[in-house]
């Protein structure tokens, strides 16, 4: 596991908060929880992954359209 995803989940088990209010809490992986995710991206519009990380020109693909966009100029690309 990376550095900052290792760090982010030992803050957020830090704080009884998180285990007692979000669903589905797994002590030392918070950074895969869903709940927490959708909790960024509808308050921040940015995902966890992003968060940490940057983001990056291919983050949130939503709908099949842009899906289909972003593959074919993956496939001309290749």
């Amino acid at each position: 596991m990376g550095a900052k995803k290792l760090s982010f989940n030992r803050c957020l088990d830090s704080f009884p908060y998180y285990r007692e209010n979000v669903p589905d809490y797994i002590p030392g992986q918070a950074y895969n929880n869903l709940w927490l995710d959708l909790a960024l991206q509808q308050n921040y519009q940015v995902s966890l992954h992003d968060f940490l990380y940057g983001r990056s020109q291919f983050s949130h693909l939503y709908g099949l359209q842009q899906i289909k966009t972003v593959l074919e100029r993956w496939i001309k690309l290749a």
